[in-house]
């Protein structure tokens, strides 16, 4: 990120400390302006933990950090509100001032807050992904206006050709490649112009 300053979306799941501390690192960063965080699946809980968890840590930051971050969550919360197996008791215990009180509606559906944001922001707004990449599917699928020119998708998918045997979990067991027909739509879509995976 040397040299460059970034609008940036974040696209989360609560269940992995993994996304948590991404989330935290995004908000400190010098050279990121953190403008949306979408949440997969997006439950009322999930999304009061993370408006919480960003509402904490923005209230010791400079000004200039100190700006809205829209929020919206995959699923329509109205008919599921709770996700409760999306949220690990084992992250959120770290963090009891956002894993307490009423569970919160989000802004807009994740694909909405994301059209909204680019469409502020310009598609040069960065988008990256730690979880499922339900909320960019559905981006693609509902605004076909919008303009993606840089999107890094990273998770904890590693196959059997790059995790040592005694370290690999059963449900990626033989897999050397994540199976995945919305990962596959995702990165098959002519609107990225730019593709690396790693």
């Amino acid at each position: 990120m040397e040299g460059q300053n970034y609008n940036v979306c974040f696209d989360m799941e609560t269940g992995d400390p993994d996304d948590v501390v991404s989330l935290l690192i995004l908000l400190a960063h010098p050279r990121v302006q953190l403008r949306a965080v979408t949440i997969y699946p997006g439950g009322k809980d999930q999304i009061r933990f993370v408006r919480r968890l960003i509402s904490s840590v923005q209230g010791k930051m400079p000004k200039t950090k100190q700006h809205p971050i829209s929020i919206g969550g995959h699923m329509n919360w109205t008919e599921k509100p709770q996700t409760k197996k999306y949220l690990s008791a084992g992250i959120s215990k770290h963090f009891p001032d956002a894993n307490t009180g009423v569970d919160e509606d989000g802004d807009a559906q994740g694909h909405q807050v994301l059209a909204d944001t680019i469409a502020k922001f310009g598609p040069d707004t960065l988008i990256i992904t730690g979880g499922p990449l339900s909320n960019i599917a559905a981006l693609l699928e509902h605004h076909p206006e919008i303009s993606l020119n840089r999107i890094v998708c990273q998770g904890g998918f590693a196959g059997d050709n790059v995790v040592p045997e005694q370290h690999r979990l059963k449900k990626f067991a033989g897999l050397t490649e994540l199976q995945s027909d919305q990962t596959s739509n995702v990165c098959q879509q002519k609107r990225l112009p730019r593709r690396l995976l790693h």
